[in-house]
């Protein structure tokens, strides 16, 4: 998100897009905040926790631990694995949104692409 930042920053159309992108999705808004606040202030907190899960299969009960991380401060209820499946499968919609909409906005006269995006292989 923040090489895209880089491209529309200064400019009107495409930076109301990415504003409407960001507001629009807890998730994208969620890593965004800890993105930066990872970067410039703590460290992501986690929690742990545990399921235990109970077969019985022709009088051979099992139990089964299962360990899933949380973030501490994501209420609601996808564990980490999750909820960065989530957050990646968004980001790539809006790459692509990006690079077929508003990249065409940028070059066409509205502001100038400094093309992070393609040099990032995002």
């Amino acid at each position: 998100m923040q090489y895209i930042f880089k491209e529309v920053e200064n400019n009107k159309i495409s930076r109301q897009w990415y504003d409407n992108i960001v507001s629009q999705s807890d998730i994208i808004k969620y890593f965004k905040n800890k993105r930066d606040n990872n970067t410039h202030e703590k460290k992501v907190e986690t929690k742990k926790g545990i399921d235990i899960q109970l077969t019985n299969n022709n009088s051979d009960a099992k139990a089964i631990a299962v360990f899933c991380y949380f973030f501490n401060d994501w209420i609601k209820g996808e564990d980490v694995l999750e909820l960065c499946d989530k957050y990646l499968k968004e980001l790539t919609e809006i790459k692509n949104e990006y690079k077929t909409k508003i990249i065409k906005i940028i070059d066409n006269g509205h502001g100038t692409s400094k093309n992070y995006i393609s040099h990032q292989n995002r």
